[in-house]
């Protein structure tokens, strides 16, 4: 699909979502690397192209998430631990991710608490 269709699609999607739910929910476009080479390159590029679009359009409830290895550099760091296998991260990549992306995702949602896991934690 050309880009310019998919930003529109993908515009369509959201401001479906919002439309539907008082108050609109929170939507984060989200970026990883579970893709390789030029299609990888497109799709990151693509997802970045619809939420400026729609950050211009004055949608107010999208966040736009970049957990790729360049988007925040937490698989480097980890060298062969890194990776697991067909390009997927490993379970310590997610969770360097996840650390990474918690502070973005608390501010999106206004959460006070420090911990991003909340009673999940204490109940579990």
């Amino acid at each position: 699909m050309p880009a310019r269709r998919w930003i529109a699609a993908y515009s369509n999607f959201v401001r479906n979502i919002s439309a539907t739910y008082d108050p609109p929910p929170e939507i984060f476009l989200t970026i990883s690397h579970c893709t390789t080479g030029n299609a990888s390159m497109k799709y990151c590029a693509d997802t970045r192209a619809a939420y400026e679009s729609m950050k211009a359009e004055g949608i107010k409830n999208v966040h736009f998430l970049d957990i790729t290895q360049n988007g925040t550099g937490a698989w480097w760091s980890l060298g062969a631990a890194g990776g697991g296998c067909d390009s997927h991260p490993s379970f310590l990549a997610h969770a360097l991710m996840g650390k990474i992306a918690a502070p973005k995702v608390k501010e999106a949602m206004r959460w006070k608490t420090d911990d991003t896991l909340g009673s999940w934690r204490a109940s579990n």
